[in-house]
């Protein structure tokens, strides 16, 4: 049977010829395609922070505050070996050890563990990479961006206010530096700023179906560092608000569809109490046993409100330094100006708005926060993330709102929105001067923090993991020093108080080395019974060093039990030794130009005697 081919005709009834419709291309959904501005800019502001946090990615663990990445880091790493069910639910397990009293295997109560079981289970996946772990903390940084962006825009209807407080969000030196380190910080703060704006969703629109997602968001942020339950202060303000607002409409507060959204929101919220004395349970019984009172005292994250910490002036000079660190001090002072007009604009103009009720709530949070969390703001600075969110946006407030009010002046309304984004882009580039400004500072803060390094962790690690079995531990110098202890892939403790103590974890805990890191040196020398132990019973098997002026400058000693150490025969010892270098860098960001910026390298030497 013969199949005849068919002609697909391209002529009209009047033969003549048209186009055939495969072909064609059709621009009609062009005319109604509008370039969402707003979108891009945002979309740009994440790149930009994405950019910027992903600068070290594969750097050893030497940096600013390294002892707390090495905490959650070597907790992920014990869970992707061990499980994460060996002591119980999501028990975790560190290599940081306190005392030489502690579990054996490092278990212990905290907050829940949750970038530890994300790197964990990553790490199991696809191997223990610094790689991996720093992007998980860098993505939830970045996208922190979004929800903070999205908050202030429900509550303010307004894209200059959220899309100026996206760009100093992407920007800060705080969010920038510490996202790079893997903390807890950074997945709280996402949870906390994705719950607070579905809460305000809520509130807005009533779709009871995003109560119980914003309350599991916050119980997630909560849950994962304590002290982001900060957020519940300007919700509750907001809550306020938005029922005495129904009161005086006379509208019903609460209706039956509320009920169910209601009752699970509760339900979601059982899970703070039950971890937190599950993890009491933990210290009290795994951990616990035999830490003094002051020592499990320094494992709780909120001490009694003391206001005599706002009256001491070593704490104002500390904070001064990590503000600056955090926020450089011109931003600073671009919120305490915001702060100022934001009270005026909320006690005469807005006093009826959920938004600005919600962000007076936010900063009466900020009031309480500093001298209930006063030790441990004064200790490190990045205990201020969860307030970062209201000091970013006074920040924004004010140079949105002196923009604003500014370009009222200068310009018609053809010209007054262009004239404004001049204005903002002044504010936050140039103003006192170029080199000098917000921008500027931040990038000059950015590397600081990043400059900000303990060359040597990684080679004396290195060198206890090569020499070593994995049941042997050793003493470190405590303070950030605690990076080796990642590379040298064993747990450590920190320094021997005496000579009795050291004894003891060596016959109880396998110490075999110890590791004196610059004022490690200092300490060890000074106490002579000590040192006379260290000398009859411990031989220096690595120096690390830098050359100064034709003589050397130790920074690290190791040693190892068995043998003997005598410091007047240094030079005996080295001689003939062949001296190894170990690069590193800083780098220094084009304080005018975004994406621009130059690395410096600088070495290390040290020596392997045996």
């Amino acid at each position: 049977m013969t199949m005849a081919k068919k002609k697909i005709s391209t002529s009209d009834s009047s033969g003549k010829q048209k186009p055939e419709k495969e072909i064609e291309l059709n621009f009609s959904m062009l005319k109604n395609f509008r370039i969402n501005y707003p979108f891009i800019l945002l979309m740009m502001f994440v790149f930009f922070g994405f950019f910027m946090r992903f600068y070290h990615l594969q750097y050893p663990v030497i940096g600013y505050h390294n002892w707390k990445v090495t905490h959650y880091i070597t907790e992920a790493r014990n869970f992707a070996r061990g499980g994460f069910f060996k002591y119980g639910f999501f028990v975790p397990m560190q290599d940081t050890m306190e005392t030489t009293q502690e579990q054996s295997d490092g278990a212990h109560g905290d907050t829940f563990p949750t970038i530890s079981i994300i790197v964990g289970f990553l790490f199991k996946i696809f191997g223990e990479s610094l790689t991996i772990a720093r992007l998980v903390g860098i993505l939830f940084s970045v996208f922190s961006i979004i929800p903070f962006y999205l908050l202030i825009k429900e509550l303010f209807g307004r894209e200059d206010f959220a899309l100026v407080s996206a760009f100093l969000a992407s920007i800060n030196p705080l969010y920038v530096f510490f996202s790079h380190n893997v903390q807890l910080d950074n997945p709280a703060l996402f949870f906390m700023l994705t719950g607070g704006y579905i809460f305000i969703l809520w509130l807005k629109n009533k779709k009871h179906f995003l109560l119980p997602i914003s309350s599991f968001f916050v119980m997630l942020g909560t849950l994962t560092k304590y002290t982001f339950a900060v957020i519940g202060i300007p919700i509750f303000f907001s809550l306020l608000f938005w029922a005495k607002s129904n009161i005086k409409k006379k509208e019903i507060l609460f209706d039956k569809k509320l009920i169910i959204p209601l009752f699970l929101s509760i339900l979601i919220f059982i899970a703070l109490p039950a971890w937190y004395f599950y993890a009491e349970h933990i210290k009290n019984t795994v951990y616990g046993q035999g830490l003094s009172e002051e020592q499990l005292s320094t494992l709780t994250y909120f001490n009694v409100i003391d206001f005599k910490v706002l009256f001491d002036p070593s704490f104002w000079q500390t904070m001064k330094s990590y503000v600056d660190d955090n926020f450089t001090l011109i931003g600073i002072l671009f919120s305490f100006i915001g702060l100022i007009l934001f009270l005026l604009l909320f006690f005469t103009k807005n006093f009826n708005k959920v938004s600005y009720w919600f962000v007076f709530g936010y900063i009466v949070a900020l009031l309480f926060f500093v001298p209930i969390m006063g030790f441990k703001l004064s200790g490190h600075s990045y205990h201020q993330f969860p307030i970062a969110p209201i000091i970013i946006f006074l920040i924004s407030y004010f140079i949105v709102v002196l923009s604003s009010n500014l370009s009222n002046f200068i310009g018609n309304n053809s010209v007054r929105p262009i004239i404004k984004l001049i204005l903002i882009i002044f504010l936050l580039f140039i103003f006192p001067f170029p080199g000098k400004g917000l921008y500027s500072k931040s990038m000059e803060s950015k590397d600081r923090m990043f400059n900000t390094q303990f060359p040597g962790l990684d080679v004396a690690g290195d060198y206890i993991k090569q020499h070593s079995s994995p049941n042997e531990r050793f003493f470190h110098s405590s303070g950030q020093s605690f990076g080796v202890l990642w590379h040298a892939d064993r747990k450590g403790y920190k320094p021997p108080r005496d000579v009795e103590y050291l004894k003891k974890a060596e016959e109880e805990y396998n110490v075999t080395y110890i590791f004196a890191y610059q004022w490690g040196i200092q300490r060890y020398f000074q106490d002579a019974s000590l040192m006379e132990y260290i000398r009859n019973n411990y031989r220096l098997v690595q120096i690390g060093f830098v050359p100064v002026d034709q003589q050397v400058q130790p920074i690290f000693f190791l040693f190892r039990k068995g043998g003997t150490f005598n410091e007047t025969q240094f030079n005996m010892m080295i001689q003939g030794k062949p001296v190894y270098a170990m690069n590193y860098n800083y780098i220094q960001s084009d304080q005018i130009i975004p994406l621009k910026f130059s690395v410096t390298p600088y070495e290390i030497r040290y020596i392997n005697l045996e």
